[in-house]
């Protein structure tokens, strides 16, 4: 036998690496392999209750679900037993976690409106999804971007999960109209389209796959495309307004000189052009909201979102309409439309005037009434630097 040192030290790394191999289990697989701790699964799983969804840190560590089924127990005389089943239910679902981040207090305003409000609303995650009402939420206020969390939610029953569109083809779909939207934009010559076009393709650039995005992703896409639509309207209202000066017999209005009546035939020939391009931007920026609505998951945010950023919108909201007359001045539209004639700025704004005088035949757009008390007191830069008062 060989007792060398060499020899020795051979036979102890020999037997070392047995024993490893046997612990292991790759020997003979007695042991099986290492164990090894599961995924944070629930780290890696969207949680939404209704339009408010927690991520990251947000999200409990498990979620417990108990069905049960309704029994009524009846002991008969004899030690008989009867037992009617009365159907599986769901009892409450509830977990705590922390909301995070600078909306921290607006969700959790919105969680207790819930509550109080007593809406239906859908908890999901990953493949489970269950028709629920908040039956107690409890919140914990440390600062303004760290509020703790109890949600319980009485269960009305399973449901489907709520599927979106598939996300190759929807976010084939948003990138193909933002670059159609954005030759459109540059065609039309409209700065602040072209502004508000360049917003809406920052945003999206933002997210990379609208089947992972959060709901405050898509709002602050929504607000931005809502501005490019009013920005749109505006152009569009503006343009059809100028086509409408150009009347008859190629332009010749009684009155009018003839050098001016050519001017606006050169001026109808451009917004004839510029027209179709408005029209498809209009429809192109409408088909990326809608498509952001036709996902479940994002419709609500989508309706929240546009309706505060319509609110919140200025000349051209909702409420803007034209007036078409001959002749007359801003003023006396001013006091037929708001009844309050020094109102009329805000009317010569919309519409990229300086004079309140008007010649010819017109058709002015007349914007939603400013704020109460808002007549004289701003000053207003008309289309020549001139400044009214």
């Amino acid at each position: 036998m060989d007792f060398s040192l060499d020899s020795i030290t051979g036979a102890i790394q020999s037997g070392a690496d047995a024993v490893t191999q046997f612990a292991n289990g790759i020997g003979g697989g007695i042991m099986g392999p290492a164990h090894q701790e599961p995924d944070d699964i629930l780290g890696k799983t969207r949680l939404k209750l209704g339009d408010v969804e927690f991520t990251d840190l947000e999200l409990p560590q498990s979620i417990r679900v108990m069905l049960k089924q309704k029994l009524a127990q009846h002991d008969l005389v004899g030690g008989t037993r009867v037992i009617d089943t009365m159907g599986a239910f769901y009892e409450p679902i509830g977990w705590t976690g922390r909301l995070e981040g600078l909306d921290a207090v607006a969700r959790d305003k919105i969680l207790s409106q819930m509550l109080l409000d007593a809406q239906e609303v859908v908890l999901t995650w990953d493949e489970y999804a269950f028709r629920t009402v908040i039956e107690a939420y409890e919140s914990t206020y440390h600062d303004h971007a760290h509020i703790d969390y109890t949600l319980t939610c009485a269960v009305l029953a399973a449901t489907d999960v709520p599927q979106d569109p598939p996300s190759d083809d929807l976010n084939q779909q948003i990138n193909d109209d933002m670059n159609d939207a954005g030759d459109l934009a540059e065609q039309s010559g409209d700065s602040g389209i072209q502004s508000a076009i360049s917003t809406v393709q920052d945003a999206i650039n933002q997210v990379q796959d609208f089947a992972t995005a959060t709901v405050q992703q898509v709002q602050a896409i929504i607000q931005p495309i809502v501005q490019a639509q009013q920005a749109v309207q505006g152009a569009i209202l503006r343009t059809e307004a100028a086509l409408v000066k150009i009347t008859t017999l190629g332009g010749l209005v009684p009155g009018n000189p003839v050098a001016a009546a050519v001017g606006r035939l050169s001026q109808q020939v451009n917004t004839i052009n510029q027209l179709p391009v408005l029209y498809r931007l209009q429809e192109v920026v409408g088909r990326t909201q809608a498509n952001l609505s036709a996902m479940p998951r994002f419709a609500q945010a989508v309706k929240s979102a546009a309706g505060a950023t319509g609110n919140a919108a200025g000349t051209f909201g909702q409420g803007a309409r034209t007036v078409t007359q001959a002749g007359g001045t801003l003023y006396q539209i001013a006091s037929d439309q708001y009844g309050d004639s020094t109102l009329w700025p805000y009317i010569a704004e919309a519409n990229g005037m300086a004079d309140p005088q008007l010649d010819g035949m017109n058709t002015i757009i007349v914007p939603d009434a400013p704020p109460a008390g808002s007549s004289t007191q701003s000053a207003f830069t008309g289309t020549t630097g001139t400044t009214v008062t």
